[in-house]
């Protein structure tokens, strides 16, 4: 289930468009201006709009002055999707990493791109001296700044997966709203002491409690250190030692928000174990939907990154950016992510403690 309230209703339109059009053939009809005001009941102000965003990011043209087509973003080109150095092979097994790059596989397949897997320490001339119609996409944030570099000596367009707002062109989920979204969640069931098991790492730590801050402070509640646990999210021990620590405080939480979703799972089973019931002792939510958690015991509330969309926006952006001009500044692109409500989560039970059973 997904939150839309906070989003406007063109963009939702422009949203659910965008994906169709990666499916559509180049040259393809597309939509006039009072199909799209029958097909989503708004007015043509609104339809206007839509198909002026659409055209602007070189997804439609028009044709004799009338009728939009679907835009063929470039000729045909190749992807390099460069990883770095110390990237090792198990992480690409990681279910962000395999969703990306399957969202990136999928775009291109509907592009008729061919794509490749390089690790950085491998760019060189070779790569330099390719047509003009290539493109990089940079995975990870651990990417050396000297290959950042290079590319742009070379005037080689890249991409960066990874935070917006550096001087590089970023794809990424929009993780603030993100922790936003599940706080609000767990607001709306009643919950004023939330927990958090977040990250250690300082950059994805403050855009997490960016989000979840931000929504206790809509309600009047005051974000407090002491419900704020940090491990490495890859010691399960870790996790359920801070999750101990938070129920034995003074007032502790009556739901806990996991900075990710194997977090959230190693809360889970620790649970079971101590034989405290979720939800009805404790709500826990996690961050990701990765496919175990719609698996877990009880199946895992928790927010659907988009990753898979995220490697699809990636190639459109990186095709209009082959196709374009070198000297336009182009706009990073923040996914929106999505709430999914599951069995993990309920309604705050007043004056009820989590505490392991016999």
């Amino acid at each position: 289930m997904a939150s839309k309230k906070n989003v406007p209703r063109w963009q939702r339109i422009k949203e659910s468009l965008q994906e169709e059009i990666l499916h559509a053939s180049f040259g393809q009809t597309f939509y006039s201006l009072q199909e799209i005001c029958r097909r989503y009941r708004v007015s043509q102000i609104t339809a206007r709009r839509v198909l002026a965003e659409l055209a602007d990011e070189d997804l439609i043209e028009k044709q004799n002055g009338r009728v939009s087509t679907i835009k063929r973003l470039t000729e045909k080109f190749s992807l390099h999707f460069v990883v770095a150095a110390d990237f090792l092979p198990e992480t690409f097994r990681r279910p962000g990493v395999m969703r990306t790059f399957a969202g990136v596989l999928e775009a291109a397949k509907a592009l008729g791109a061919g794509v490749d897997i390089l690790s950085e320490q491998y760019l060189g001339p070779q790569q330099a001296s390719e047509n003009e119609n290539t493109g990089f996409l940079l995975m990870g944030g651990n990417v050396r700044e000297e290959t950042k570099t290079f590319l742009r000596k070379h005037r080689l367009p890249y991409i960066l997966f990874g935070p917006v707002g550096s001087p590089d062109v970023c794809v990424e989920t929009d993780t603030r709203q993100g922790f936003f979204l599940a706080t609000s969640h767990l607001l709306a069931l009643g919950h004023r002491t939330i927990g958090g098991v977040f990250t250690s790492y300082p950059p994805s730590f403050s855009r997490r409690f960016e989000g979840y801050a931000s929504a206790l402070r809509r309600e009047g509640i005051r974000p407090v250190g002491d419900l704020l646990k940090k491990t490495d999210g890859f010691c399960a021990g870790d996790d359920e030692r801070a999750f101990q620590e938070l129920m034995d405080l003074p007032h502790p939480p009556t739901a806990i928000l996991a900075g990710t979703d194997y977090r959230a799972i190693h809360l889970l089973e620790y649970c079971s174990r101590r034989n405290i019931r979720v939800p009805d002792e404790i709500s826990i939510c996690g961050y990701d939907d990765v496919a175990e958690a719609s698996r877990a015991v009880p199946p895992l509330t928790t927010v659907d990154t988009g990753r898979e969309e995220i490697g699809q926006q990636a190639v459109h952006l990186l095709a209009k950016m082959i196709a374009g001009p070198e000297e336009k500044r182009w706009k990073d692109i923040l996914v929106q992510p999505k709430l999914v409500i599951r069995e993990s989560t309920g309604a705050v039970v007043i004056n009820r403690r989590p505490e392991a059973h016999s």
